[in-house]
């Protein structure tokens, strides 16, 4: 990835011959500034969540639960005098060589070696020093991902917000806009364009101070206020609830017979929405009363569904992760499953699980789609 031309280029300062290593040192955010190194504003208390069960639908063995948090960390934002984010995936490393792991996607789950870290160019990282301040956003693959995008990077705004900080007053800002719908996505919510600096790998920034918001919740668990967020500033505020949406894959993990269910979803009259092709899709959901969907990234869109708007999600057997159950729940969704075979035959090809194929019996998801429509309050 490059870096954009402006102000922020303007004032990066390359530094050539200086690298660093990323140490292994581990610290939350919260013990390394009661040390005196920097400070944290505590915006959200770590606290216990309870969700609603969701629904299962069909008879497949579920393990959508195992991953599902009982707790969510402290979240807030750390100001590093001297701090370093390190490559795409945006690791925070304090002048005395501690990653800050609260701010990362894995959180604090043990992992043994350099693998951690998913470096990709080696251990060591170039270094760029960033004069002023600079507030970053990075987060692991939210240079490829809407889901990651919007809802690990973009909410972290929350919490800057929350703290205190202006963005007006921020010299550059670490962000990965992907497309031309993230870009204007960072705009609506106060981002200049011209301050963004897009984060490459191997690249270690350096900045005179900086803002480092942690992770929304913990990996694959969402708290109220992400969604809360989201729509407030992204949503229509007089969006009516009526649509019924498909949401399909692309790529991998497609459902491999969905021509033979497309009869089943339009005898309930569903629409098929593909987000990325969409001028606007974030009014699109807003305007939803119920979303399918098979489980990828074109489901971060129901942060911006009505309280209420009923959510079946298609899952495969060797993919089950609760991403969009607790995102459904922490937004007020009605939120159901139904878990469909992935496909032997790639899974023999050695296709990685989550790019695997997978079928939904159609008996299962005509059932299943009946009682989503019904227990939806808005009318489609």
């Amino acid at each position: 990835m490059g870096l954009l031309p402006g102000r922020a280029g303007r004032l990066l300062a390359r530094r050539p011959g200086r690298h660093l290593s990323l140490p292994m040192r581990e610290q939350t955010s919260p013990i390394w500034a009661a040390g005196g190194g920097g400070a944290w504003h505590e915006v959200v208390p770590a606290g216990p969540v309870v969700r609603r069960p969701p629904i299962h639908h069909g008879a497949w063995s579920s393990r959508l639960l195992a991953q599902v948090d009982a707790t969510l960390p402290a979240a807030g934002v750390a100001v590093v005098p001297g701090g370093i984010v390190a490559g795409a995936y945006g690791w925070v490393v304090t002048p005395d060589g501690s990653v800050l792991i609260d701010h990362a996607w894995h959180g604090t789950a043990p992992v043994e070696g350099r693998a951690r870290y998913q470096i990709g160019n080696g251990p060591d990282f170039a270094v760029r020093q960033l004069l002023g301040t600079t507030l970053t956003l990075a987060s692991m693959a939210s240079w490829k991902n809407h889901a990651h995008f919007l809802l690990d990077s973009v909410s972290r705004l929350h919490l800057v917000e929350a703290a205190g900080f202006r963005l007006d007053r921020v010299d550059h800002v670490l962000a990965t806009p992907y497309n031309e719908g993230a870009w204007r996505i960072l705009e609506r919510l106060g981002v200049s364009r011209h301050k963004v600096i897009v984060p490459e790998a191997g690249v270690a920034y350096r900045s005179a101070s900086l803002i480092a918001p942690s992770f929304p919740g913990s990996r694959r668990n969402y708290p109220a206020w992400v969604p809360a967020f989201l729509r407030s500033r992204l949503a229509p505020p007089d969006a009516r609830p009526f649509r019924r949406l498909y949401v399909p894959r692309v790529g991998g993990r497609l459902v491999e017979n969905i021509a033979e269910l497309m009869p089943v979803l339009e005898a309930h009259r569903f629409d098929v929405f593909d987000p990325p092709a969409h001028p606007d899709p974030i009014s699109v959901f807003a305007e939803a009363a119920v979303v399918i969907g098979a489980h990828g990234a074109g489901l971060a869109g129901l942060a911006m569904c009505a309280p209420g708007t009923a959510v079946l999600e298609l899952l495969p057997s060797e993919h089950q992760y609760p991403y969009y159950y607790t995102l459904a729940d922490a937004a007020g969704l009605d939120y159901g499953y139904l878990i469909g075979p992935s496909l032997p035959t790639d899974l023999k090809l050695g296709a990685g699980k989550g790019q695997v194929s997978f079928r939904v019996d159609r008996a299962e998801l005509a059932a299943a789609v009946a009682t989503t429509v019904a227990r939806s309050p808005h009318p489609g």
